[in-house]
């Protein structure tokens, strides 16, 4: 299942948008504005959230993009990495004024992170695989309810940028790459998704 562009609002957001809006407007002909306005205040939260802007994604072959807005808060080498051996990781603070969906940060195929990841504690998450074999681990840390999703299938091809799940209620987004990987941010850069490169694959 690919997870398209839709115009202004996207498609994870119109039930509960229309539903929202149905609702104020039943509350407004029939008990007024004073209980109409919250409805349609929340209405307006939620059109805000689901907002689906286009991006446009740089032509960095070796790029790898972030994946949501925020802003980053660790750049840092790690011994014991997800792919056996160290690695670069990379944690970005999701900003609660964030679009809902999430981009991929590469073009590549998606892996069983089961199968890809030599690490049990690894185990979960958004892991692809470029062309040239270069894996890459996103996973998104949340509240404790409302759990991001990946709207992928292991075995399906995501271009870079591409949109590919949903952020819901998350407060962070981990990127685990190889430690060949030279980091192009710092900490407390702010970073948009699709469009920020946060650092480059070593070429082969």
């Amino acid at each position: 299942m690919r997870y398209d562009a839709n115009p202004v609002i996207a498609r994870s957001g119109w039930l509960s948008l229309g539903l929202l809006s149905l609702l104020a407007l039943v509350l407004w002909r029939n008990a007024g504005t004073v209980y109409a306005a919250p409805v349609a205040l929340v209405a307006l939260l939620v059109a805000f959230k689901f907002r689906d802007p286009d991006r446009k994604v740089p032509g960095a072959r070796l790029g790898i993009l972030s994946p949501v807005d925020g802003h980053v808060t660790e750049v840092q080498r790690i011994e014991d990495g997800p792919f056996g051996g160290p690695a670069l990781r990379v944690l970005i603070a999701i900003s609660p004024l964030t679009v809902y969906g999430v981009r991929s940060p590469i073009e590549g195929v998606v892996n069983d992170p089961a199968t890809l990841c030599r690490s049990v504690g690894y185990h979960r998450g958004l892991c692809l695989r470029t062309d040239e074999g270069q894996p890459l681990l996103l996973r998104l840390a949340h509240f404790g309810f409302g759990a991001p999703k990946a709207k992928v299938n292991i075995g399906q091809r995501l271009g870079q940028g591409e949109r590919c799940g949903s952020v819901r209620f998350a407060h962070s987004a981990e990127l685990l790459m190889p430690a060949s990987a030279a980091a192009r941010i710092a900490p407390r850069d702010a970073v948009e998704a699709g469009t920020t490169v946060l650092a480059e694959f070593a070429s082969r």
